[in-house]
């Protein structure tokens, strides 16, 4: 027999009814390996890294409707207080979590997310002085319904759906809170000069929404952006120079 000082432990352990352990915290409770690793959220090194907000960036992509076109990128910021962000407060929207699919929430919590996300200027009539470049836009709404959708669990609101969400981390001692607020910092920065190519080749200076959210979560201090998307993600490879952001 053994006791645990951590009251929430007992949320993770398997039920009588085993019926009731897919409804386990992270699904599946201590059922599910990775809710066995103490330190997962700061890397094994709780010695050097902290996180003490539970202040989340990801990366997240969505298909595009079994497009093509493949893949659409876009920064996921996730936080339970977003006051902290101070000038940026204001692009943090309100989520409930019901279905257990945002990592770092609990079912039932209300979370906050900002969405920074890059996308041509022609979709937008308020851009029409800007013909055919690569815009910031925070809180796209396709974005933000895929978002909802992971959270509730629906494929409601969406006709792009199948959202996956990728950790982003950065260098040794620097806190996510911190590495969000780089991030923050280079989507700010943007000034919508880049021209927009919907599906860019590699290696020339071509961009589109995949190549925008490489470039602010790098300029921000990301080590760990993934070189592969899930599926086709044409324009991840060309990251957009310094000059873009002056």
């Amino acid at each position: 027999m053994w006791i645990s000082t951590d009251p929430a432990l007992p949320e993770y352990l398997p039920k009588r009814n085993p019926r009731e352990n897919s409804e386990l915290p992270g699904n599946g409770g201590i059922l599910n390996p990775i809710n066995l690793n103490m330190y997962g959220y700061v890397q094994n090194n709780p010695m050097v890294m902290t996180d003490p907000n539970g202040e989340t960036p990801f990366v997240g992509s969505r298909d595009l409707g079994g497009s093509p076109l493949g893949q659409h990128a876009f920064v996921v910021i996730i936080t339970n207080d977003p006051k902290q962000y101070g000038k940026f407060s204001g692009l943090f929207k309100a989520y409930v979590n019901k279905s257990d699919n945002i990592p770092g929430v609990k079912k039932g919590e209300t979370y906050y997310a900002a969405i920074l996300s890059g996308d041509q200027s022609n979709n937008y009539p308020h851009k029409e002085d800007s013909p055919n470049k690569l815009i910031k836009v925070p809180n796209q709404q396709n974005d933000v319904d895929s978002l909802k959708e992971r959270s509730e669990g629906t494929s409601w609101y969406a006709a792009d759906s199948d959202l996956n969400l990728s950790e982003l981390t950065g260098k040794k001692g620097v806190s996510e809170l911190d590495l969000d607020m780089g991030i923050l910092k280079a989507f700010d920065k943007y000034n919508g000069k880049a021209a927009y190519t919907l599906v860019p080749d590699k290696g020339k200076a071509e961009y589109n929404s995949n190549s925008f959210s490489r470039s602010i979560s790098e300029k921000g201090g990301v080590t760990n952006y993934p070189k592969n998307l899930p599926g086709y993600d044409p324009g991840t490879d060309n990251v957009l120079p310094d000059t873009y952001f002056e």
